[in-house]
C-alpha cells in the first residue's frame, strides 16, 4: 500500500488547489494508522498541493485527525499537521506556530518549518515578527524575502539599517525585496542617497526589477545609474576587445578577481563547484575565449531559449515578482531570480507579463573599470579555483 500512498501523494502535489476533495479525503484516512515516516510524506503532499490557497475548507475526517497529528511527538509530523491544520482555519494551530517560531532554543528546521507555515496562510500580525528576526542569524535569509510581502511603514528602514552588516548573499536578497514595490523602492534609493547602501552594491538585476515598478521617478534613478542593455552590443564587444590587450589582461588579479565574480555572477551562476543553479554552471563552458565572454555577457538576449526570459507577476497587493518560470501549476505559480525562488498564488496575481528579454541582466560590466574587468577575466578564465 505505502508505494501506492506515495504516488497519489506526489501526484496531489501537481494538482493544486486541494480542497475537500475525495482524493485529498482517502489519502488522510491513511494517515490514522501509518508510522511517523508515511505520515510526514502524506502531509507533506497534501500542503504541498495547497500552495496557492491561504485558506481551504476541511474535510470532515479532519476533526478526527487533527488532536492527534498536531500534538504529535514527531516534530516533522506535528508542524506539518499544524501548517495543514492553519490552512483550514485552526487559530490554535497558528498560535502554537508562533511560538515555536519565536523560541530561539528551537531546532532551526523546526522554526523554519513554521515561519514556512505562518507565512503560506498570511498569519496576521507576522510582520513585526519577521523584522525582529533581522537580528537572528539563523533564519533571516528567510525572513528578509518575506517582508516583502507586505507593505508595511517600519520594513524598509527596518532593512536598510541593518544592510551595512549583511553578508554578500543576503544584501542580494535584501536588495531584491527592497525593489519589489514601489514604497520600498523609494526608501531603497533614499538609503542609496545617503550612503547607508552604497550605489554600487546595485546589482544590474535588481536595477532592472525596478524598472518594472513603473514608476517615473524610480525609472529616472535607474536611468542615472546607466542601466540596461547596449544600444549596440557588438560595437560594445569590440570596443571592450580593443581595450583589453594581452598587457593589460596580464596584469589581472585573481583574487580580487573572486571578489567580483562572487558579487556579479555567483547568485546565479556555479564555477568550480557551488549551488547556484539559476543559469548554467559555468565551469566547463568557453571561457578562456574573450570573444565568446563578451558577447555572452554584454548581449545575453540574443542566445536565449524561451524558458529563459524573465516574467513579470504583478500582484494584487502592489508587489511585484520578476524571475525564471519554474512551476506553473493551476493554482500558483513559481519564479526564481538571483535572490532565489518565489511562489504566488495565481489568484493574487493581477497580470503576468513576458519581458523578451533573458533572465541573465544586461549591462553586468559596465559598473567594472578595465582593472576591474581584467581582475574578473583573470578569475574567470582561469584554469580553476583559488588555492585554500
Amino acid at each position: 500500500m505505502r508505494p501506492v500512498l506515495l504516488l497519489l501523494c506526489f501526484t496531489l502535489t501537481a494538482l493544486a488547489p486541494l480542497r475537500a476533495s475525495d482524493a485529498v479525503t482517502d489519502l488522510l484516512k491513511e494517515i490514522k494508522g501509518a508510522d511517523a515516516e508515511l505520515q510526514r510524506s502524506l502531509l507533506s503532499g497534501v500542503v504541498q498541493g495547497m500552495l496557492g490557497v491561504r485558506f481551504a475548507t476541511p474535510p470532515a475526517i479532519w476533526s478526527d485527525l487533527s488532536p492527534t497529528l498536531t500534538a504529535s511527538d514527531d516534530a516533522r509530523v506535528r508542524l506539518t499537521a499544524q501548517h495543514l491544520a492553519a490552512l483550514f482555519g485552526d487559530a490554535q494551530s497558528v498560535t502554537a506556530l508562533n511560538v515555536v517560531l519565536e523560541d530561539r532554543a528551537a531546532k532551526v528546521i523546526d522554526r523554519r518549518r513554521a515561519l514556512r507555515a505562518l507565512l503560506h496562510v498570511r498569519a496576521d500580525g507576522l510582520q513585526p515578527r519577521l523584522i525582529a528576526l533581522l537580528s537572528d542569524e539563523t533564519l533571516r535569509p528567510f525572513a528578509l524575502p518575506a517582508l516583502a510581502e507586505r507593505d508595511d511603514t517600519a520594513t524598509a528602514g527596518a532593512v536598510t539599517a541593518i544592510y551595512g552588516s549583511l553578508p554578500v548573499e543576503e544584501r542580494v536578497v535584501a536588495l531584491n525585496a527592497l525593489a519589489s514595490r514601489i514604497s520600498y523602492a523609494r526608501s531603497l534609493i533614499a538609503a542609496v542617497g545617503a550612503g547607508t547602501i552604497p550605489a554600487r552594491d546595485l546589482t544590474a538585476s535588481t536595477l532592472r526589477q525596478l524598472t518594472f515598478l513603473n514608476d517615473d521617478a524610480i525609472s529616472a534613478f535607474v536611468t542615472a545609474q546607466k542601466a540596461g542593455p547596449d544600444s549596440d552590443p557588438l560595437a560594445e564587444v569590440a570596443r571592450l576587445t580593443g581595450v583589453l590587450t594581452k598587457d593589460v589582461l596580464a596584469a589581472g588579479d585573481r583574487a580580487r578577481g573572486k571578489v567580483l565574480f562572487d558579487r556579479t555572477c555567483a547568485q546565479c551562476h556555479a564555477l568550480w563547484g557551488g549551488k547556484a543553479n539559476l543559469g548554467p554552471d559555468l565551469t566547463g563552458l568557453n571561457r578562456p575565449d574573450l570573444d565568446w565572454t563578451l558577447k555572452n555577457v554584454l548581449d545575453p538576449t540574443i542566445i536565449m531559449g524561451a524558458e529563459q526570459q524573465i516574467l513579470i507577476a504583478r500582484l494584487a497587493d502592489g508587489r511585484v515578482v520578476t524571475g525564471m518560470k519554474r512551476e506553473d501549476a493551476e493554482s500558483h505559480l513559481s519564479l526564481q531570480n538571483e535572490a532565489g525562488f518565489f511562489t504566488v498564488p495565481k489568484s493574487e496575481v493581477t497580470a503576468l507579463e513576458e519581458s523578451k528579454r533573458s533572465t541573465m541582466p544586461d549591462g553586468l560590466f559596465r559598473p567594472l573599470s578595465t582593472a576591474e574587468l581584467a581582475d574578473f577575466l583573470a578569475y574567470f578564465q582561469g584554469n580553476g579555483p583559488l588555492a585554500p
